[in-house]
Protein backbone atom coordinates (compact mmCIF):
# COMPACT_ATOMS: atom_id res chain seq x y z
CA UNK A 1 0.00 0.00 0.00
CA UNK A 2 2.75 2.59 0.66
CA UNK A 3 4.54 1.67 -2.56
CA UNK A 4 1.03 2.48 -4.22
CA UNK A 5 0.65 5.53 -2.07
CA UNK A 6 3.85 6.55 -2.84
CA UNK A 7 3.72 5.87 -6.93
CA UNK A 8 0.32 8.17 -7.01
CA UNK A 9 1.72 11.01 -5.43
CA UNK A 10 4.49 11.13 -7.71
CA UNK A 11 2.31 11.08 -10.67
CA UNK A 12 0.01 13.14 -9.28
CA UNK A 13 3.07 16.29 -8.42
CA UNK A 14 4.64 15.04 -12.03
CA UNK A 15 1.73 16.12 -13.54
CA UNK A 16 1.08 19.49 -11.70
CA UNK A 17 4.87 20.18 -12.18
CA UNK A 18 4.23 19.78 -16.25
CA UNK A 19 0.80 22.03 -16.11
CA UNK A 20 1.84 24.97 -18.57
CA UNK A 21 -0.40 27.62 -20.06
CA UNK A 22 -0.58 28.49 -23.79
CA UNK A 23 -0.99 32.43 -24.55
CA UNK A 24 -2.81 34.08 -27.28
CA UNK A 25 -1.32 36.93 -29.36
CA UNK A 26 -3.42 38.68 -31.53
CA UNK A 27 -1.11 38.99 -34.63
CA UNK A 28 -1.62 42.10 -36.64
CA UNK A 29 -0.57 45.88 -37.93
CA UNK A 30 -0.54 47.78 -35.32
CA UNK A 31 1.21 45.39 -32.58
CA UNK A 32 3.98 46.94 -31.42
CA UNK A 33 3.01 45.68 -27.47
CA UNK A 34 3.41 41.90 -27.85
CA UNK A 35 5.70 40.87 -25.09
CA UNK A 36 4.49 38.35 -23.37
CA UNK A 37 6.56 36.68 -19.83
CA UNK A 38 6.57 33.09 -19.22
CA UNK A 39 7.78 30.42 -18.29
CA UNK A 40 9.80 27.17 -20.01
CA UNK A 41 7.52 24.93 -21.24
CA UNK A 42 4.36 27.30 -22.03
CA UNK A 43 3.00 28.15 -24.93
CA UNK A 44 2.20 31.25 -27.15
CA UNK A 45 0.08 31.26 -29.88
CA UNK A 46 0.05 33.96 -32.80
CA UNK A 47 -3.47 34.60 -34.08
CA UNK A 48 -3.45 36.06 -37.43
CA UNK A 49 -6.17 39.42 -36.70
CA UNK A 50 -6.50 40.30 -40.57
CA UNK A 51 -6.56 38.97 -44.15
CA UNK A 52 -2.86 40.61 -44.84
CA UNK A 53 0.41 38.15 -45.19
CA UNK A 54 1.95 38.10 -41.83
CA UNK A 55 4.92 36.06 -39.78
CA UNK A 56 6.62 35.22 -36.71
CA UNK A 57 10.40 35.61 -37.50
CA UNK A 58 13.64 36.37 -35.19
CA UNK A 59 17.07 36.75 -35.85
CA UNK A 60 17.54 37.36 -32.46
CA UNK A 61 20.79 34.80 -31.57
CA UNK A 62 18.42 33.54 -28.28
CA UNK A 63 15.89 32.09 -30.55
CA UNK A 64 15.05 28.20 -31.39
CA UNK A 65 16.67 27.34 -34.84
CA UNK A 66 13.19 26.33 -35.43
CA UNK A 67 10.99 29.45 -34.34
CA UNK A 68 9.38 30.64 -37.25
CA UNK A 69 5.85 30.86 -39.00
CA UNK A 70 7.00 31.00 -42.03
CA UNK A 71 4.48 33.69 -44.66
CA UNK A 72 0.85 33.01 -43.95
CA UNK A 73 -2.52 34.56 -45.05
CA UNK A 74 -5.71 34.50 -43.79
CA UNK A 75 -7.09 35.74 -40.72
CA UNK A 76 -7.42 33.16 -37.81
CA UNK A 77 -4.49 31.20 -38.73
CA UNK A 78 -2.33 30.37 -36.03
CA UNK A 79 1.08 29.59 -35.40
CA UNK A 80 2.57 28.22 -32.24
CA UNK A 81 5.48 27.46 -30.40
CA UNK A 82 5.98 25.94 -26.70
CA UNK A 83 9.61 27.41 -25.42
CA UNK A 84 11.78 25.17 -23.78
CA UNK A 85 14.30 27.07 -22.85
CA UNK A 86 15.28 30.28 -20.53
CA UNK A 87 15.50 33.16 -23.06
CA UNK A 88 14.70 36.65 -23.87
CA UNK A 89 14.00 36.71 -27.69
CA UNK A 90 13.40 39.93 -29.78
CA UNK A 91 10.67 38.63 -32.66
CA UNK A 92 8.70 40.73 -35.47
CA UNK A 93 6.66 39.94 -38.54
CA UNK A 94 9.43 40.67 -41.38
CA UNK A 95 7.01 42.06 -43.73
CA UNK A 96 5.86 44.65 -40.81
CA UNK A 97 8.55 45.23 -39.18
CA UNK A 98 7.89 48.46 -37.75
CA UNK A 99 4.29 48.21 -36.85
CA UNK A 100 4.30 44.17 -35.62
CA UNK A 101 7.10 43.40 -32.48
CA UNK A 102 7.54 42.29 -29.52
CA UNK A 103 9.96 40.17 -27.39
CA UNK A 104 9.36 36.71 -25.27
CA UNK A 105 10.92 36.37 -21.65
CA UNK A 106 11.04 32.97 -20.94
CA UNK A 107 12.18 32.11 -17.47
CA UNK A 108 12.84 29.17 -15.12
CA UNK A 109 9.30 29.27 -13.01
CA UNK A 110 7.10 31.73 -12.95
CA UNK A 111 3.59 31.46 -11.09
CA UNK A 112 0.46 31.90 -11.97
CA UNK A 113 0.15 35.12 -9.77
CA UNK A 114 3.02 36.34 -11.40
CA UNK A 115 2.26 35.51 -15.15
CA UNK A 116 -0.92 37.80 -14.66
CA UNK A 117 1.04 40.62 -13.22
CA UNK A 118 4.22 40.81 -15.62
CA UNK A 119 1.50 40.52 -18.80
CA UNK A 120 -0.96 43.31 -17.91
CA UNK A 121 -0.57 45.81 -20.25
CA UNK A 122 -2.59 49.52 -19.85
CA UNK A 123 -2.18 52.49 -22.20
CA UNK A 124 -2.18 55.42 -22.59
CA UNK A 125 -0.79 56.71 -19.49
CA UNK A 126 -1.61 59.30 -18.10
CA UNK A 127 -4.62 58.82 -19.51
CA UNK A 128 -7.46 61.34 -20.73
CA UNK A 129 -10.66 59.68 -21.42
CA UNK A 130 -10.38 55.73 -22.32
CA UNK A 131 -7.82 53.54 -20.57
CA UNK A 132 -6.94 50.13 -22.70
CA UNK A 133 -5.97 47.05 -20.65
CA UNK A 134 -5.22 44.11 -22.25
CA UNK A 135 -3.76 40.83 -20.87
CA UNK A 136 -2.59 37.49 -21.65
CA UNK A 137 -5.46 35.80 -19.35
CA UNK A 138 -9.21 36.47 -19.56
CA UNK A 139 -10.22 39.90 -18.15
CA UNK A 140 -13.24 39.66 -15.94
CA UNK A 141 -13.42 42.90 -13.86
CA UNK A 142 -11.95 46.19 -12.79
CA UNK A 143 -11.57 48.02 -9.85
CA UNK A 144 -10.77 52.07 -9.74
CA UNK A 145 -9.42 53.20 -6.18
CA UNK A 146 -8.11 56.95 -5.36
CA UNK A 147 -4.70 57.54 -3.69
CA UNK A 148 -6.90 56.86 -0.26
CA UNK A 149 -8.27 53.58 -1.16
CA UNK A 150 -12.23 54.82 -1.70
CA UNK A 151 -13.58 52.84 -4.40
CA UNK A 152 -14.29 55.30 -7.04
CA UNK A 153 -15.74 53.06 -9.94
CA UNK A 154 -15.95 49.27 -10.92
CA UNK A 155 -17.11 47.41 -13.97
CA UNK A 156 -17.20 43.94 -15.41
CA UNK A 157 -14.74 43.12 -18.09
CA UNK A 158 -14.52 40.07 -20.83
CA UNK A 159 -12.05 38.80 -23.14
CA UNK A 160 -8.45 39.74 -23.15
CA UNK A 161 -8.73 43.78 -23.71
CA UNK A 162 -11.10 46.01 -22.34
CA UNK A 163 -11.55 50.03 -22.25
CA UNK A 164 -12.27 51.57 -19.11
CA UNK A 165 -13.62 55.33 -19.43
CA UNK A 166 -12.56 57.60 -17.44
CA UNK A 167 -13.67 60.76 -18.77
CA UNK A 168 -15.86 61.78 -15.51
CA UNK A 169 -12.90 61.14 -13.07
CA UNK A 170 -10.72 64.12 -11.79
CA UNK A 171 -7.85 65.03 -12.75
CA UNK A 172 -4.64 62.82 -10.62
CA UNK A 173 -3.39 59.73 -9.98
CA UNK A 174 -5.64 56.50 -9.63
CA UNK A 175 -4.79 52.58 -8.61
CA UNK A 176 -6.47 50.29 -11.44
CA UNK A 177 -7.38 46.55 -10.53
CA UNK A 178 -7.42 44.16 -12.81
CA UNK A 179 -9.18 40.64 -12.40
CA UNK A 180 -9.16 37.20 -13.93
CA UNK A 181 -10.68 34.57 -11.88
CA UNK A 182 -8.88 34.93 -8.76
CA UNK A 183 -5.73 36.83 -10.08
CA UNK A 184 -5.59 40.18 -9.35
CA UNK A 185 -2.79 42.58 -10.18
CA UNK A 186 -3.23 46.68 -9.45
CA UNK A 187 -0.95 49.45 -11.50
CA UNK A 188 -0.92 53.20 -10.96
CA UNK A 189 -2.68 55.08 -13.65
CA UNK A 190 -2.77 59.16 -14.06
CA UNK A 191 -5.93 61.08 -14.99
CA UNK A 192 -5.33 64.21 -17.13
Amino acid sequence: MKKITLFVAFILSSTMLFAQDTFNVSWLQGTTDANVTLEVGDTVEWTWGNTAPHNVESTDPDAPGDFSSGTETGMGFVYSYTFMSVAEIDYLCTIHPGSMFGRLTITEELGVDDKFATNINYYPNPVSNTLTVSSLFELDSFVIHNVLGKVITQGSASGNITEIDMSDLSRGMYLVTAKSGGLSTTFQVVKR
